[in-house]
């Protein structure tokens, strides 16, 4: 029995090295600068283009329902705006703040 449980504290010692091990290996680049000289560890980071995302039926159904906000729904009269509580500041409940305040209303 405790030899069981040793092998097995040690098969889950061993899984647990691995999984937090980086799954992707980075690309590093080596220079003969005389100024500073460069391990074999240093990461070069590199920029990626922008995805054209502006360019997706989705984006721009979006984009026109974000703006009716502030044409077709905006409050016409004073008795039509609305003090409203927002619960939570996550990302749904900026995007209802600025929805709300877009539409005329005062969260």
């Amino acid at each position: 029995m405790r030899t069981t449980c040793l092998a097995l504290t040690a098969l889950l010692s061993a899984a647990s090295l691995n999984a937090f091990a980086p799954h992707a290996s980075f690309q590093t680049t080596r220079t003969s600068s005389p100024t500073r000289s460069r391990s074999r560890g240093d990461l070069v980071m590199k920029d990626f283009p922008k995805p054209n995302v502006e360019d997706t039926d989705n984006y721009r159904i979006g984009e026109k329902l974000s703006a009716s906000f502030s044409t077709n729904l905006k409050i016409t009269s004073p008795a039509q705006k609305k003090k409203v509580a927002i619960i939570g500041g996550g990302l749904s409940g900026l995007a209802c703040a600025k929805y709300l305040v877009d539409a005329g209303h005062e969260p």
